[in-house]
């Protein structure tokens, strides 16, 4: 025992002695015990910081993941839209071309015989097919059709710019 014991029973400075010494061992452990708490504390702090910063970590992985994606989405939608969006350049050339000479041959039937067959059967065709309304939802397809090639343009560069957001 690290105690010393009694001698006797009338021997009250040993006692005391040795509950002084109780009393010392008990402060130092009680000491010991709040410096292991306080230690215990400040190691629940850094777990805590450390799985934050974990977290943080796996979202940024995550939203480079994201980065890469967009740029091959961005990569793969450009070329289809770059030939399309050419296409309707052209295609808004030869539909000019094809108005101008419908308007051609349009002045060239008052030149046709009233009431003569050929006359008739453009008439006819004319009416049948109704000319100034396709002449208008033409030049309005065209004009939606372009507005939304570029719209899909500029989502493309979106995700081009949302792709090296991080490497600027």
């Amino acid at each position: 025992s690290p105690y010393p014991s009694p001698k006797g029973r009338g021997d009250t400075t040993e006692l005391l002695h040795i509950q002084q010494q109780l009393r010392s061992d008990i402060d130092e452990r009680a000491r010991a015990e709040r410096e292991l708490q306080a230690s215990n504390a400040e190691l629940k702090q850094i777990n805590q910081k450390l799985n934050e910063t974990r977290n943080q970590l796996l979202q940024s992985e995550k939203m480079a993941s994201v980065g890469q994606l967009a740029a091959g989405v961005a990569h793969e939608i450009n070329n289809p839209i770059g030939y399309v969006y050419s296409n309707l350049g052209t295609l808004g050339g030869y539909l000019d071309d094809f108005l101008a000479m419908l308007d051609t041959y349009g002045e060239a039937e008052s030149a046709l015989p009233a009431g003569g067959p050929e006359l008739q059967k453009i008439q006819g065709r004319k009416q049948q097919l109704d000319l100034a309304l396709i002449r208008e939802d033409v030049a309005t397809l065209m004009s939606e059709t372009r507005e939304g090639i570029t719209r899909v343009k500029k989502i493309v560069q979106d995700l081009k710019d949302f792709s090296h957001a991080d490497g600027k």
